[in-house]
């Protein structure tokens, strides 16, 4: 029932925040830092971050809240229970403004003035706060969808599912304009960098992606991606010289096999006759630099990566 603020630089417990009454649902910085904003069923509360003190609290009026996001001028809240009942709420005197059925999750964009929201029926609004109206309505998940974010612009949403994929949506023209199936297992939380070109997901497998989302298309990844019946490995993976591709599964025709560093620079690549749905692929990391890479390949069977460390 508490929040905690760490120091990155080195690991201890900045400030303690309590007390909440029931698990906290959110917590997260505002304004370049400078608040902190804390949720726990029925209560918002924001804190001085250097000295852990609470600066405004308030109550709504939502039971068992499990999602809520706050706009960047705590004048509105977005908040949604279990049950699927949203609200958007007035912060300053706890009224309700739009009440909208179905809803599971929501968040703000940077300027606060839309808010994208995950229903029951794993569609995706986009709601426009000074209008009161829906300005894009997405449909394509197969299951719930576990998380939605905006890019920095407000231009698009990502979106993660339980049905394992992530999907981009273009706001002013309603289509996705990327999709992946991007994890084993579900798909639990989805956000764009800084810049908008990479979109970084985590799943139900224990895995944490990174894709390529600058130009429309399906499943383009940088880091981290299998798909079904489809597998690659490097022998061996920790290596200073030459090193084996093999990939399983990649069906007839031509394998491309590239090798990316963590920016997503494709440093190393190679074209070889798939044989007997088998890739064997000689290739060598003497030249490179020290570090982490992905080694993609990209078949008629699909497109497989595997990890590969260059000491």
């Amino acid at each position: 029932h508490t929040a905690r603020i760490w120091s990155v630089a080195d690991g201890h417990v900045v400030a303690v925040l309590i007390p909440h009454y029931s698990p906290v649902v959110t917590a997260r910085f505002l304004h370049h830092d400078s608040i902190v904003f804390t949720a726990s069923s029925g209560y918002i509360r924001l804190w001085n971050p250097l000295s852990g003190e609470r600066t405004d609290s308030v109550h709504i009026d939502t039971e068992n809240l499990d999602a809520l996001d706050l706009t960047p001028d705590r004048k509105y809240v977005f908040a949604a229970n279990g049950g699927g009942h949203g609200a958007l709420i007035l912060f300053d005197n706890d009224s309700i403004l739009v009440r909208v059925d179905s809803a599971v999750l929501g968040e703000f964009n940077t300027t606060g003035t839309q808010i994208c929201i995950a229903m029951a029926n794993h569609s995706i609004i986009v709601w426009d706060v000074l209008s009161r109206s829906i300005v894009a309505h997405f449909t394509g998940h197969t299951n719930y969808v576990n998380s939605v974010s905006f890019d920095r612009a407000g231009r698009r949403v990502v979106s993660a599912s339980a049905d394992r994929t992530v999907r981009v949506w273009d706001i002013a023209t309603g289509a996705q304009v990327f999709y992946a199936v991007a994890h084993d297992g579900a798909a639990i939380c989805a956000r764009f960098n800084p810049q908008g070109d990479r979109v970084a997901s985590g799943g139900k497998d224990r895995a944490i992606r990174i894709w390529d989302v600058s130009a429309s298309g399906v499943d383009a990844p940088v880091a981290g991606v299998r798909s079904a019946g489809v597998g690659v490995e490097c022998l061996p993976n920790v290596t200073s010289g030459p090193f084996l591709v093999r990939m399983h599964g990649a069906g007839s025709g031509v394998a491309h096999v590239e090798v990316i560093d963590l920016l997503g620079t494709v440093v190393r690549s190679s074209d070889a006759s798939a044989a007997s749905g088998s890739v064997n692929v000689w290739m060598d990391a003497s030249s490179l630099a020290s570090g982490l890479y992905v080694v993609r390949v990209r078949s008629g069977g699909g497109t497989a990566t595997s990890r590969l460390l260059v000491r």
